[in-house]
C-alpha cells in the first residue's frame, strides 16, 4: 500500500513538464521586459542628447576637422588659401586638365591637380570648398559631367597610389 503523499511516476513527469514550461514562460517575459527597459533607456538618452546642441556641436567638430586649405572660385579664377592667405591660383581659361594624384604623406590622400601643365593648383580632397568646386566643374568644363568622369573619380578614390586623369579639355 502506498503513502498518501507519494505520486505516481507519470504524475511526477507531468509536474516536471509544467514547471519546465512555467520557467520558459517566465524567462521569455523577463527577456521581453529587459528589452523594453533597454529600449526606453535608449530613447531617453537619445531625447536628452537632442536637447543639448552644444554637445552635438562638439561631437561634429571632432568628427570633421577643418582643413587649413580652402578653395574659392569666381567667374575668372580658382584659388586656394592656406590659413586664410592666398596660396595658388589658376584662371578658368587655363584649365586644360583635371587629375587626381594619390600621395602618401602618412596615409594615402587624394589631391586634385587643376591646370594645364604650366600653371595650376593642388587641392587636397578635404579642402574647404572642394565639393562646391567639383559641382562647378559640371557647369564650366565641357564634357566633365559624364559617366566616364564619375567612373574615373570613383576608381581614383579607391586607389592607394598613382596618377588618375579625370578630365582633359581642348587647350
Amino acid at each position: 500500500m502506498r503513502a498518501t503523499n507519494d505520486f505516481c511516476p507519470q504524475c511526477l513527469k507531468n509536474i516536471q513538464k509544467v514547471i519546465h514550461y512555467a520557467i520558459n514562460i517566465l524567462c521569455g517575459i523577463l527577456g521581453y521586459l529587459l528589452f523594453l527597459a533597454w529600449l526606453a533607456w535608449y530613447y531617453v538618452v537619445k531625447f536628452k542628447n537632442s536637447l543639448s546642441p552644444a554637445k552635438q556641436k562638439r561631437e561634429s567638430q571632432k568628427a570633421a576637422p577643418l582643413s587649413p586649405i580652402a578653395v574659392q572660385f569666381d567667374d575668372s579664377i580658382i584659388k586656394t588659401t592656406l590659413n586664410g592667405t592666398d596660396h595658388e591660383a589658376v584662371a578658368w581659361q587655363d584649365v586644360a586638365n583635371v587629375v587626381i594624384r594619390i600621395e602618401d604623406d602618412f596615409l594615402p590622400m587624394p589631391y586634385w591637380y587643376i591646370g594645364n601643365g604650366k600653371t595650376g593648383i593642388r587641392i587636397p580632397n578635404d579642402a574647404i570648398g572642394e565639393k562646391e568646386l567639383l559641382d562647378e566643374f559640371t557647369r564650366r568644363l565641357p564634357g566633365y559631367d559624364c559617366d566616364e568622369t564619375y567612373l574615373a573619380i570613383i576608381e581614383a578614390m579607391a586607389a592607394t597610389d598613382g596618377i588618375h586623369p579625370i578630365w582633359r579639355g581642348s587647350l
